[in-house]
C-alpha cells in the first residue's frame, strides 16, 4: 500500500488529485484546515485536520498520520490562496497570510514530515504557479511574490535532496475552475470598489482579468498529471500546465516594453 499526503485537499485541484489518486490504489491522506468526513466516503482517503500556518496542528498531523504509516510516497503542497491587492494600499496582514501559506505551509510541512520519505522511492511535489515563470503582473504581487518564493526554494530543495536520492518536482500551474479562481474575482472586485488610488483605472484592467480566468481549465486535467508524476520513477523536475499563452508572448517582451504595454491597458 503506498501513502500520500496532499495539502489543500478539500480545495478545488486539491479535491481532484486526492480523489484521483485514491481510485488508483493510493491511499491519500487528505490535510486541510477544514475536512469534511463524509467528502470522499467510500475511497481510500484519510481525512486529515491540517493548518499549514500552525506547528502544532502540522505536529499534530504527523502523529496521526505515523499511527498508518512512517513511509509517504509523495508530499504534495497544493495549499494556497490568492490576494488582488495593490503593493502601497494593501493590507500587511493579508500579505503575510499568503505568505504563510503559499510559502511557509510548505516549507513547515516539508520539514515536519521529511523523516516519512524513503531514498529512491518518495517525491515532494511543491504547486507553484505559473506567474513563478514570469515578470509579475500588477495588483497580484502578494501571490506572485509568494508562488515565486516557493519556486525558487522548490530548486534549492531539488538540487539539495538530489544528493540523498529523493525526487523534488514543481508544478507551474495555470488558471483552473476552483474556488481560487472565484476568489481572485473577488478579491479584484473588493479592490476595484476600495481602491483610492486606482479604482477608476481598475475597472477597464477588469475586462483582461475576467476574460482569463472564463478560460481556465477543468481540475481533472490537474489531477492527471499529479497522478502521472507520483507514478514516474524518475518524473521531469518541472512541469507546465495550463500556461496562458497571452503571458508567455508578453513576457518575450523586454520589462520596459511590459510596463507600457500594462499602462496603455490600464491608464
Amino acid at each position: 500500500m503506498q501513502f500520500i499526503l496532499i495539502t489543500g485537499a478539500f480545495g478545488g485541484l486539491g479535491h481532484a488529485a486526492t480523489k484521483l489518486l485514491a481510485q488508483n490504489n493510493y491511499t491519500v491522506f487528505a490535510g486541510d484546515k477544514i475536512i469534511n468526513e463524509t467528502t470522499f466516503k467510500g475511497l481510500s482517503v484519510i481525512p486529515i485536520q491540517l493548518d499549514v500556518t500552525d506547528d502544532n496542528s502540522v505536529n499534530n498531523a504527523a502523529q496521526k498520520i505515523h499511527e498508518y504509516t512512517d513511509t509517504l510516497a509523495a508530499i504534495i503542497n497544493g495549499a494556497g490562496i490568492i490576494s488582488m491587492q495593490d503593493m502601497i494600499e494593501g493590507e500587511e496582514n493579508t500579505f503575510r497570510n499568503v505568505l504563510e501559506i503559499n510559502f511557509w505551509g510548505a516549507y513547515k510541512i516539508n520539514r515536519a514530515f521529511f523523516s516519512f520519505l524513503k531514498p529512491k522511492y518518495s517525491k515532494i511535489i511543491n504547486i507553484t504557479s505559473e506567474v513563478a515563470r514570469y515578470s509579475p503582473h500588477p495588483f497580484n504581487g502578494y501571490y506572485a511574490i509568494s508562488k515565486t518564493a516557493l519556486d525558487s526554494y522548490n530548486d534549492c530543495l531539488r538540487r539539495e535532496l538530489q544528493l540523498l536520492s529523493l525526487s523534488v518536482v514543481k508544478v507551474q500551474s495555470g488558471s483552473f475552475k476552483t474556488n481560487i479562481l472565484k476568489d481572485t474575482n473577488k478579491s479584484f472586485d473588493r479592490l476595484l470598489n476600495e481602491s483610492a488610488l486606482y479604482g477608476k483605472k481598475l475597472s477597464k484592467m477588469a475586462k483582461l482579468l475576467y476574460d482569463e480566468t472564463n478560460k481556465a481549465n477543468n481540475p481533472v486535467k490537474f489531477a492527471r498529471l499529479i497522478l502521472k508524476i507520483v507514478s514516474k520513477k524518475h518524473p521531469k523536475i518541472c512541469y507546465k500546465i495550463a500556461n496562458s499563452f497571452k503571458l508567455r508572448l508578453l513576457n518575450i517582451l523586454p520589462q520596459s516594453i511590459q510596463d507600457k504595454i500594462y499602462k496603455f491597458f490600464i491608464k
